[in-house]
């Protein structure tokens, strides 16, 4: 996993959360997220997911429940 920056945590917030105004998936999110940053998927979902998720709880609670919701 590579090292991220402040500037970039602050990019893969906003992008996350504008994805969920916008009615998007977290899988889209991490993906544009990925290809904005230069990054992986999957260092994207762990970033979010491991690190700035418990800032963002709420966030996070809905995105989850709106995969699921949409999805099944």
């Amino acid at each position: 996993m590579s090292n991220w920056t402040i500037k970039e945590d602050l990019s893969l917030i906003n992008l996350i959360i504008n994805h969920l105004k916008e009615g998007s998936t977290m899988s889209n999110a991490y993906r544009d997220a990925a290809e904005m940053l230069n990054k992986d998927v999957s260092e994207c979902e762990y970033r979010w997911s491991k690190v700035l998720s418990d800032f963002y709880s709420e966030v996070s609670v809905f995105a989850h429940l709106k995969d699921k919701l949409y999805t099944e």
